[in-house]
Formats: C-alpha cells, structure tokens, sequence
C-alpha cells in the first residue's frame, strides 16, 4: 500500500514515537475526513489532545486486537515488534499492518532511496550525500 491509498481507510495506529505523530499531522493535513479510529497506547504517552484531534478510540495493548479488527490498516512505530502475539493474531486475521516509512518509501515508486540513520553524524552524511 502506498500513503495516497489511505484516503477512506479506518485506520489504527500502534505506539506514538516520532514517526507515528508525524504520520498522524500530515494525514490530517493531506486527506482531512481521514482519521485514525483507534488509537494503541504502550506506556505513558500524553496522548489526549491528539486522540481528542483524531475523535480515536483510545486503547492498551491488551484490548488492541478487538478494538483493530474495525480497521483497514495498521500503522505501526517502528518499536512496536511485528512479531508480538497481538500483531500476529491481526496478520492471521488479515489485517494489513505497515509503517509510516514504508508508505512513505512505497509513494516513492521505486525511485532511489537513501536513508541515514544513527545516533551521531546524520546532519554531516545527508550534506555529504
């Protein structure tokens, strides 16, 4: 799938790091009605506001699977392990699950790609790139 063919999804989001709050603002910029409708929530994130911006059912782990099997896709943080017993159970079911880098890389159609990650450097390597 690819950011563009989210548009009319029912979409669950599990885990707000970084990528995941941005992914979250620039849907809400890019396709308006299209919002999150459930939100996962893993340790004490402040999340009011932003559940309260995408009218999202909030939710913990252990009530994720009930509560995902109403979305189309699943959004997940790059910290959230796709080998959890609850990601599992949506996969056999069918759910689609992605990150927002890979549907941001997808968008890209097979243009070339660099990514630079780490902890020190990156600011140094992009401008060298």
């Amino acid at each position: 799938m690819i950011f563009s063919e989210v548009d009319g999804k029912t979409i669950g989001v599990w885990g707000l790091g970084r990528e995941t709050r941005s992914f979250l603002e620039h849907l809400s910029r890019v396709f308006p009605t299209t919002r999150a409708r459930v939100i996962v929530r893993e340790g004490n994130e402040a999340i009011r506001d932003l559940a309260a911006a995408q009218d999202a059912l909030v939710v913990t782990p252990d009530e994720a699977v009930e509560a995902l099997r109403q979305c189309d896709l699943l959004v997940r943080s790059p910290g959230v392990s796709i080998y959890g017993p609850e990601l599992q159970t949506l996969l056999a079911e069918g759910l689609e699950v992605t990150t927002a880098t890979a549907l941001w890389m997808a968008e890209r159609g097979g243009r070339r790609i660099i990514g630079i990650t780490g902890t020190k450097g990156k600011s140094t390597t992009a401008m060298l790139a």
